[in-house]
């Protein structure tokens, strides 16, 4: 879903406005959730609740130094890097499906942040 939609490339307008002369072909006129802007004006960045975790180390300590040269070795590592990573990204997007939302909720409600600090 895009949250900013190209209502018109503006050829007339940048025409109509003399920008022709600057070598403007188009002024675009842009739809965000917020109302047209142009894209002389950028869009304001929407406001996004954020969440950071680190997720424990991954051993292997099972792997000598040599096996960085080890094609397999190192796609498997690879492979386990993307697979616990991902798990964590589907359960934090299950949390907070809707992070621009929740953002926009704690700019109404200032002084309200959800900071949790795990324990070590």
């Amino acid at each position: 879903m895009a949250l900013i939609n190209v209502v018109s490339r503006g050829e007339r307008l940048a025409k109509g406005l003399g920008l022709h002369r600057l070598r403007i072909q188009v002024f675009p006129i842009l739809l965000a959730p917020y109302g047209l802007t142009t894209a002389v004006v950028p869009p304001l960045p929407m406001p996004s609740a954020i969440t950071v975790e680190f997720l424990p180390p991954l051993d292997w300590s099972a792997h000598s130094p040599d096996a960085a040269d080890e094609e397999e070795v190192v796609a498997g590592c690879y492979d386990e890097i993307s697979r616990v990573m991902q798990v964590a990204l589907d359960r934090l997007h299950a949390q907070n499906p809707h992070p621009v939302i929740r953002g926009l909720t704690s700019r109404l409600r200032p002084g309200r942040t959800r900071l949790k600090v795990p324990e070590v």
